[in-house]
C-alpha cells in the first residue's frame, strides 16, 4: 500500500512542470535515470519543504527519498562514465542554500529580539492578540528545525537534539529565551507553566551555567504548544 499526502502529489506534478522546462535546454531533466531528474526533484522538493507543501511517500519527506535516489543514481554514472557533473553541481546549490538559510536565520532572530524587546517596553499597552502573537514570532526557530511527524522523530530524533542543543548553547539565545519565558509565564496558569514550560526554563539556566549538555526536542514542543493556545 501506497502510502502519501497531496502535498506529495502537488510537489511530483511541480517536480515534472519544472523538469519539462529544463529539458528544453538539458533533456536528461526528463530522464528518470539520469542524476539531474533527481538532482532537481531534491531541491524542489527541499525548497517546498519550507513552505506549506511538505510531500510526504510513507511518512518520509520527498526531499530525502529525492536525495538517496540521486546519490545511487550519481554513483552508477560515475562507475559508468566517469562524470561527476551532477554531485558538482548538487554541492553548488547545497552550499548556495545554506548561505541563504543562513542570511534567513539572521533576518528571522534580529526580528525575534526585536519582537522581544517591544514585548519588554509596551506589556501594558498591548492587547491580548498582539501579544499572544509577539510572544509567537519571538520564540524563534528555524524552520528546518522542527519535525512535523512521530516518524521523523524516530529516525532522526537524536539529531535534532544536537541541533537544538547547538542552536540553544549561545549565551545571548539562552538569554532570549528566559528572558521570554518570563513574559510567557505571566499569560498563563502556574499548572500550565510547570507542566510545560518550566522544564525549558531549568534546562536552559543549567545549560547556561555548564550543569546540562542537551535541549531535547519535546522541551520546544512544549513551549509551541503553549503558544499556540
Amino acid at each position: 500500500m501506497v502510502v502519501f499526502n497531496i502535498h506529495a502529489v502537488i510537489v511530483i506534478l511541480l517536480v515534472l512542470g519544472v523538469n519539462y522546462l529544463l529539458s528544453f535546454i538539458f533533456p536528461d531533466f526528463q530522464n528518470r535515470s539520469h542524476p539531474f531528474f533527481w538532482l532537481a526533484f531534491s531541491v524542489i522538493a527541499g525548497i517546498t519543504e519550507q513552505t506549506k507543501l511538505k510531500g510526504r511517500l510513507f511518512w518520509l519527506p520527498l526531499w530525502l527519498i529525492g536525495l538517496f535516489v540521486f546519490t545511487k543514481i550519481s554513483i552508477s554514472e560515475y562507475q559508468k562514465n566517469d562524470s561527476l557533473t551532477a554531485p558538482i553541481i548538487f554541492l553548488v546549490i547545497v552550499i548556495i542554500a545554506f548561505l541563504l538559510i543562513k542570511v534567513f536565520n539572521i533576518k528571522g532572530w534580529n526580528k525575534a529580539k526585536q519582537h522581544l524587546k517591544r514585548l519588554k517596553e509596551t506589556n501594558h499597552d498591548v492587547n491580548n492578540i498582539e501579544q499572544s502573537s509577539l510572544l509567537k514570532q519571538a520564540f524563534f526557530l528555524p524552520r528546518f528545525f522542527i519535525p512535523d511527524s512521530d516518524i521523523q522523530l524516530m529516525f532522526f530524533g537524536k539529531i535534532y537534539n544536537k541541533i537544538y542543543t547547538l542552536w540553544f548553547s549561545k549565551p545571548e539565545r539562552i538569554s532570549h529565551y528566559l528572558k521570554l519565558i518570563t513574559l510567557i509565564k505571566n499569560t498563563i496558569s502556574e499548572e500550565l507553566f510547570n507542566a510545560k514550560v518550566s522544564v525549558l526554563n531549568d534546562r536552559l539556566i543549567k545549560l547556561r551555567e555548564g550543569k546540562v549538555t542537551s535541549i531535547d526536542e519535546y522541551l520546544v514542543k512544549n513551549i509551541e504548544e503553549v503558544l499556540k493556545k
